[in-house]
């Protein structure tokens, strides 16, 4: 079955990779949020310096772009949990991208739209970088579901239209969609090659979630598969929506995942069922990368079965 509905998705891809590239800029719209306007965003234009300017942009702020996943838009989850999370840090330029009209689609028919996603926010964080002076190698795109190959495919396009000189800085996939995404090659899905270091927190795997590594480092809470606290989860739609609440919390440092169990690799986390017992380094932690750094490898965590869904910090 999935044999078939991947072949249809391929046979449609050139013709949508088509309008793509002549119309790569309605593909999806572009919301910032920054202090001076944190609950009302000022929606943003590709090529429009006015509508940047208006919205209150400052590139010495940290910059944080959002990506919701297939079915919702900006307005919803992840970017409503995300956004709050951050600005209870401190002060950021948040752009949410809202691809909501394609999402509304069926499955079957959003997905391979999401290669043209993915450039249409490659295209708009390159005229921040050109205009604005926008450090792209600081940026951090979130991306829950579908959306974390749409943020896979930005940093493709980066890479490509820029010759590998200005790549994406930093990716957190939570949870990246596995149906018709469960394909070999890497050009056709989130890889790690996508920016200078990718993240991947995995939840429901095997089911609405990947379960293979997608990054540099891969989290898997409570085995990856099922959390506690979902119930029977007929639908996993709780356990694939943790992983945006466990990052939520951890950005917000409302919780810490502690300890952190490291895998040897794949092979190993497979065999045992996700629940590792090599000692992970001091220095791993679930968070946002610019605070808590880069790691390699495969680490298991565990959580409660209510929020807070850590230990308190």
């Amino acid at each position: 079955m999935w044999i078939a509905l991947l072949s249809l998705c391929l046979c449609r891809l050139s013709g949508i990779e088509v309008l793509a590239t002549g119309q790569v800029g309605d593909m999806a719209s572009f919301y910032m949020y920054t202090p001076n306007s944190p609950e009302h965003p000022q929606r943003v234009y590709t090529n429009d310096s006015e509508s940047v300017k208006a919205s209150h942009f400052d590139a010495h702020l940290p910059t944080k772009v959002i990506i919701h996943g297939w079915s919702v838009t900006y307005l919803d989850a992840p970017v409503s949990e995300l956004r709050t999370a951050y600005q209870a840090r401190g002060a950021f330029n948040i752009i949410a991208v809202d691809w909501g009209v394609i999402a509304a689609l069926s499955y079957l028919e959003a997905r391979p739209m999401v290669p043209g996603v993915g450039k249409s926010v490659a295209r708009f964080l390159s005229f921040l970088a050109n205009e604005f002076s926008l450090d792209l190698g600081q940026v951090v795109v979130v991306a829950h579901s579908m959306g974390a190959h749409v943020a896979g495919f930005c940093g493709k396009e980066l890479n490509t239209t820029s010759k590998g000189q200005h790549p994406l800085g930093y990716i957190v996939a939570l949870d990246p969609a596995l149906p018709l995404f469960r394909i070999p090659s890497e050009s056709l899905r989130l890889s790690s090659t996508d920016a200078n270091y990718v993240v991947a927190i995995h939840t429901n795997g095997l089911m609405k979630g990947q379960l293979m590594p997608m990054g540099h480092s891969d989290f898997y809470a409570n085995g990856g598969r099922r959390q506690p606290g979902c119930g029977f989860d007929l639908n996993n739609s709780c356990a694939h929506a943790r992983a945006v609440l466990f990052y939520a919390e951890a950005v917000q440092h409302v919780s810490r995942y502690t300890p952190y169990a490291r895998c040897s690799g794949y092979p190993e986390f497979l065999l045992l069922l996700g629940n590792c017992d090599g000692a992970a380094p001091k220095s791993v932690a679930l968070g946002d990368p610019l605070d808590v750094g880069r790691t390699e490898g495969i680490y298991s965590f565990k959580t409660h079965e209510e929020s807070p869904y850590g230990e308190p910090i």
